[in-house]
């Protein structure tokens, strides 16, 4: 009995043993902000949850572990992100990576996406908005589970003429991101007569201050932040202190700004959280669909989490001692790196699948054979032609919504959350959704969101832009008769005066009043009963 029972676990041992020699390790490139500019880092725990759930599954990858090596720190800059990709790619120490991670925002995205083909390796972007990156030919290998920017501009612009603004003004973060925004809203508003004033430019790390948009103090009262919290911040601050406060003034700014961001510690003393509450209450945000986790918190994802679940395992593996060993802290997007996890993992099944089955269709023109991925090199332009090939044809229900993509790698999304900050009884600041934006073959069309109109937007009415207007005062119909049938006694009298000054301009008593005089005196008098009219 006892031999028999050493023999069944022996045996389960060898089978486990077999089984785990059986999954081959694939390892992908993971570089992302760290330090420097915009954080990302906080995506890290949402990447080790998602390859827990992808290694822990059978039907995603069933003959293979995903994982990463070390991650590298982009700064959130081209040259640093670009000697991050280098030290991975051209380095005979690192092992072949079969994707890459990258790079943690746009600015140091762009560089690395341009050359990343190269390596015949899909970078799948944790976080990247640029609309420039939709360039498939210049970005032949890249693709985003964050939707791009690409229909910021035409919402603001559908925002504009929804509440009959006739002007507004905008402080552009001199980043590619933010300049295609601005030039895109500038375009759209001048050829509707709707006057945008962009001369309020900040260069990359420059005093994020800039003291021209001050000038607009008298001239205009809708102002749009079109950069990150750091360049927010000083202008909202300087603004507090000026009264420049709703619902006189509407700020509008994006809405993936960490949590509590207006309330931690810049340096500046001037800046407390009071100050900073008093001028972010009520203020609008916009931000692409696909940013945040579902709204509906109970749905369950491809992932087998619901977006309830998983903030949840998000915030707890948050408290674990490597992350906070790192002084990673709570990332407001963390839903897209997770996302984009799930999204390369099935790429690369599908590619493993195609492998399997000797289908190469589509890049069977292109040199290198057909190998599992463990043997992937990074001159085999067959299998990196597959790679990308599979992930167009991804398409689940993410953490953050469906994601799938179009021809140029970027995730499917043409809507905007319109949403508004309020001042909860604890003196918080929570923000509320209020309005979507969907565009639609150049239309668009906004959408309040269920009991929300402008009146809960604004109890005092929508806010005066600040544009001159002409002023029309309308008087009640009974004094409009009275003041006509004055005037039109009074241009009579005036006639009857002007023929009495005519026939009797020698006579003796008239002489003396000079009836050329006269005469003028009756033409005022006439020109001003007809003024009533």
């Amino acid at each position: 009995m006892l031999r028999c029972a050493i023999a069944v676990v022996v045996l389960l041992i060898s089978s486990l043993a077999f089984g785990a020699e059986k999954r081959s390790e694939l390892k992908f490139s993971y570089i992302t902000s760290k330090s420097v500019g915009f954080v990302s880092a906080g995506g890290i725990p949402a990447v080790d949850l998602a390859l827990e759930l992808i290694n822990n599954r059978t039907d995603v990858l069933p003959n293979h572990t995903l994982s990463y090596t070390n991650v590298l720190d982009s700064q959130c800059a081209p040259t640093p992100s670009l000697n991050a990709f280098m030290e991975h790619f051209n380095n005979n120490s690192q092992p072949t990576y079969v994707s890459l991670l990258c790079c943690g925002c746009s600015l140091s995205g762009i560089p690395v996406a341009e050359i990343s083909h190269y390596w015949n390796v899909p970078q799948m972007a944790d976080i990247a908005s640029a609309y420039v990156l939709n360039d498939r030919t210049r970005f032949k290998g890249f693709f985003r589970t964050l939707p791009s920017f690409e229909f910021v501009g035409p919402t603001l612009a559908k925002i504009a003429r929804e509440f009959g603004w006739t002007q507004m003004a905008i402080t552009t973060q001199d980043e590619t991101l933010y300049n295609l925004v601005t030039e895109s809203l500038d375009s759209i508003l001048t050829a509707e007569n709707i006057f945008l004033d962009t001369t309020a430019i900040v260069e990359v790390n420059a005093d994020p201050f800039p003291y021209k948009i001050f000038d607009w103090e008298r001239d205009y009262r809708v102002i749009i932040i079109n950069g990150n919290p750091f360049h927010a911040y000083p202008i909202l601050c300087e603004a507090s202190h000026r009264k420049m406060l709703s619902p006189k003034y509407v700020w509008f700014f994006p809405g993936w700004y960490d949590r509590g961001w207006w309330s931690k510690d810049s340096g500046n003393k001037s800046c407390t959280p009071d100050i900073m509450r008093r001028i972010v209450n009520s203020s609008l945000t916009y931000t692409p669909n696909g940013f945040f986790v579902l709204e509906d918190r109970d749905m369950v994802t491809f992932s087998g989490l619901s977006s309830q679940q998983y903030d949840k395992e998000y915030s707890e593996r948050l408290k674990q001692e490597q992350y906070q060993a790192q002084n990673i802290t709570e990332f407001v997007l963390s839903g897209a790196p997770f996302d984009a996890i799930w999204a390369l993992a099935l790429g690369l099944h599908f590619t493993s699948e195609s492998v399997r089955q000797n289908d190469s269709k589509g890049c069977d023109s292109l040199p290198g054979d057909l190998v599992p991925l463990e043997l992937f090199d990074y001159e085999n332009q067959r299998m990196g032609c597959l790679m990308r090939k599979s992930l167009h044809n991804v398409t689940f229900l993410g953490i953050t919504g469906t994601i799938a993509f179009d021809s140029n790698g970027s995730r499917i999304s043409n809507s905007i959350l319109l949403q508004q900050h309020y001042v909860t009884e604890d003196e918080d600041i929570e923000m509320k959704s209020v309005a979507d934006i969907v565009i639609y073959h150049n239309e668009s069309i906004f959408m309040y969101k269920e009991n929300i109109t402008s009146q809960s937007l604004w109890p005092g009415g929508i806010p005066y832009d600040g544009a001159a207007r002409d002023v029309f005062h309308h008087n009640h119909i009974a004094l409009v008769c009275i003041y006509s049938i004055l005037a039109t006694a009074g241009i009579v009298y005036s006639f009857i005066c002007l023929i009495f000054n005519t026939i009797f301009r020698k006579h003796r008593a008239v002489k003396p009043s000079s009836p050329n005089l006269n005469y003028l005196i009756i033409a005022g008098a006439l020109l001003l009963y007809i003024a009533v009219y």
